[in-house]
């Protein structure tokens, strides 16, 4: 197993951040967050899983199918 697979990539690393900055700014009764809150959990929660699935497979929608990433937007 090569060292690039053992790291996280850099898109769970914000999943992470984000995931963590949701749920500060919820607990400090943030109006847009408390609004919006499942959406943006999915969000921080997708970017996070997709890092996991890329550690462990080698690939993964975000690192080797950027095209259709769009459509999965959508």
């Amino acid at each position: 197993m090569n060292a690039r697979r053992r790291t996280l990539p850099w898109h769970g690393w914000i999943g992470i951040a984000w995931l963590v900055a949701c749920e500060a700014l919820l607990s400090f009764g943030d109006r847009f967050v408390a609004t919006w809150f499942t959406p943006l959990m999915w969000t921080g929660y997708i970017l996070t899983i997709d890092a996991l699935v890329a550690r462990r497979c080698g690939a993964s929608w975000l690192t080797s199918r950027r095209r259709e990433v769009p459509l999965l937007l959508l």
